[in-house]
């Protein structure tokens, strides 16, 4: 049990934050005083730099400063990749496929975790006809966007479902 300070209440050791300047190693207010004190003090300060920052957007000097210092780093620093993408088809298109690649990632991750965590299980080969059912099946995807919507399939039937997909991506 420890005494706030400021609202002088006896309280449990939890309802204070850490201080390690503090020989018991907390802080002399408690988390509700405190909270609303940062708040106040939040209020006086936007308001400070609301009024200030007002002041300086009507200077005129400043304005012109502020307008070649952008022009300046805007000439230093080159587009982003984003932006370069925007540029051109050809641009778009390699950018698409970047992203298409992350989204890969992501949804092999999720994959995984799923299957660790139980929700997904791996089947033998989906494939129908499969003369390979000793072989590791492996989850294919055929959206992305839907990681745990997937078919079991071995590695050799997987490959070829990869390129059916290819081919759909394509038409």
């Amino acid at each position: 049990m420890n005494k706030c300070t400021h609202c002088q209440k006896e309280l449990p050791d939890d309802m204070f934050g850490a201080r390690k300047d503090k020989k018991n190693g907390l802080s002399s207010w408690c988390k509700p005083c405190n909270r609303v004190r940062s708040k106040e003090q939040y209020a006086k300060r936007y308001e400070k730099v609301r009024t200030y920052w007002k002041q300086k957007n009507q200077d005129p000097i400043y304005k012109a400063k502020h307008r070649d210092y952008c022009r300046e780093r805007a000439r230093r620093n080159p587009l982003t990749d984003k932006q370069k993408a925007r540029k051109t088809k050809r641009q778009r298109e390699a950018y698409r496929k970047s992203d298409l690649i992350r989204y890969q990632v992501i949804c092999r991750g999720k994959t995984k975790a799923a299957i660790k965590n139980g929700i997904l299980s791996p089947k033998p080969c989906e494939y129908p006809g499969c003369k390979y059912p000793n072989l590791k099946a492996e989850a294919h995807h055929w959206d992305y966007s839907q990681p745990m919507w997937v078919t079991w399939l071995c590695s050799r039937h997987h490959a070829l479902a990869d390129g059916v997909r290819r081919v759909k991506e394509i038409n």
